[in-house]
């Protein structure tokens, strides 16, 4: 029998979940279900000279996608996006491409 402090512990510990890695072609990653409320994507870019644009979107029914930030990435580094919400899937959208390698990680939690 599972006791209430292990749904409690469970409940807190965070998600993390590779949406996008090291794509380097046009597309979307695979979407995720996520039940927690805080979401925080890490961007990771390299190889980059001229850049490409990386979509954050969410959705309810995982076919119709609200974009809830455009990222216009023109540089190696690491970018952080935080959002508050319940949404039921969330994906990373690769949606322009010029050149470079780009990875997005999600790590969630209440």
């Amino acid at each position: 029998m599972i006791s209430e402090r292990q749904v409690l512990n469970n409940y807190n510990v965070p998600k993390e979940v590779t949406l996008l890695d090291a794509v380097s072609a046009i597309g979307s990653g695979q979407a995720e279900v996520i039940n927690y409320f805080n979401h925080t994507f890490h961007l990771i870019s390299s190889s980059v000279t001229t850049g490409s644009t990386i979509l954050i979107q969410s959705s309810l029914d995982g076919t119709n996608w609200n974009t809830l930030s455009t990222n216009v990435i023109s540089t190696n580094g690491v970018l952080e996006v935080s959002y508050s919400g319940k949404y039921k899937y969330l994906r990373a959208n690769l949606s322009s491409f010029t050149d470079g390698n780009y990875s997005v990680f999600l790590i969630s939690g209440n």
